[in-house]
């Protein structure tokens, strides 16, 4: 009997709505196909504090039909 190998799925963060405080997001100055998200996430379920939050970087391929001087 052949198994069927578990689907390939790309990693998916689902964001809620945040603030210039919270994320950022710019072109690589060395390539700029490529950008780089920050965001502050929590390090625990309830933060109370600054100390609970930590920056997260999500490094992206920009698609091709993105121009090398688009804004993002």
């Amino acid at each position: 009997m052949f198994e069927e190998p578990a689907p390939r799925l790309p990693h998916m963060l689902l964001l809620a709505v945040c603030d210039g405080q919270q994320a950022t997001i710019e072109r690589s100055a060395t390539e700029p196909p490529k950008a780089l998200l920050r965001l502050q996430l929590p390090t625990r379920s309830d933060p109370q504090k600054y100390a609970d939050w930590t920056w997260a970087k999500c490094p992206s391929a920009l698609p091709p039909t993105v121009p090398a001087n688009a804004v993002i």
